[in-house]
């Protein structure tokens, strides 16, 4: 899942770049950042996963997940 994470904030680097006329040093600081808040999601949810339960950590991240990528592509497409 973070993986699949990190995937989606590659192929979505060159929209933007042009989006926020964003140079290489200004992408190079918004993957930090996104490295950054991933690093810390992930250390929560292995916390999360100890204290509610693994598969249910697991479900509402998915949920979370797909709701946002939802939100986004009709975002995009509109």
């Amino acid at each position: 899942m973070v993986w699949l994470a990190f995937a989606d904030f590659g192929v979505a680097t060159p929209t933007i770049a042009d989006a926020m006329h964003a140079d290489q040093g200004g992408l190079q600081w918004a993957n930090n950042a996104f490295s950054l808040v991933a690093g810390a999601v992930v250390i929560a949810a292995g916390k999360f996963g100890d204290i509610f339960g693994q598969r249910r950590v697991l479900q509402i991240g998915i949920a979370v997940f797909a709701a946002c990528s939802i939100v986004a592509a009709s975002r995009r497409a509109s």
